[in-house]
């Protein structure tokens, strides 16, 4: 009994769909996926877990705005700490309204919340400094059990990994020291 070109074809075809349908339920029901909150996913990379995050809007509209999130898709690796929309909130005012009138001083803003290379929680060590893209180093350091960055931003989320990175969520906007007031 031979078989049609047609029937072998239909054959692939099913074949095929069922492991496209097979793939999207472990990828569902994989627990990998689902400690991700905020929908991000180890499947994407920084730029695009950043915004779709839910409680990081601020940031991730002002990496389009300037332009970074073209450069946050490229090769990487990235360490990236994500500040969250109340610890834009809680910035003085004149922050605010700097970042909003001066580009210059977002760009070097958001810059300074970048590091060159993947640092994981593990990587961390007390005293250690992180250089960031902007040029100026991160401090970090251990306080009652919590990481901090430069003695005022604490790590409240940590080890989103991304396939060009990781991203962190802090407690406060990290600040170039050259825009400190």
């Amino acid at each position: 009994m031979a078989v049609s070109k047609r029937a072998l074809i239909r054959i692939g075809i099913l074949i095929v769909m069922l492991l496209i349908i097979g793939g999207a339920i472990w990828v569902l029901n994989n627990p990998k996926f689902q400690e991700y909150p905020n929908k991000m996913r180890p499947v994407w990379d920084v730029a695009y877990n950043i915004q779709v995050g839910s409680d990081n809007t601020h940031f991730a509209t002002q990496i389009n705005q300037v332009g970074y999130a073209t450069f946050l898709h490229g090769k990487g690796p990235f360490t990236v700490f994500v500040p969250s929309d109340t610890a834009y909130s809680n910035l003085p005012a004149n922050d605010q309204d700097l970042f909003n009138q001066d580009q210059g001083s977002l760009r070097q803003a958001l810059l300074y919340n970048i590091v060159k290379g993947s640092y994981r929680l593990s990587d961390l060590r007390d005293g250690m400094k992180l250089h960031t893209i902007q040029g100026d180093d991160i401090t970090v350091t251990k306080k009652g059990g919590s990481w901090v960055l430069n003695g005022y931003a604490y790590i409240k989320a940590a080890d989103f990994i991304s396939t060009n990175g990781v991203i962190y969520m802090t407690t406060n906007y990290l600040i170039p020291p050259s825009l400190i007031h």
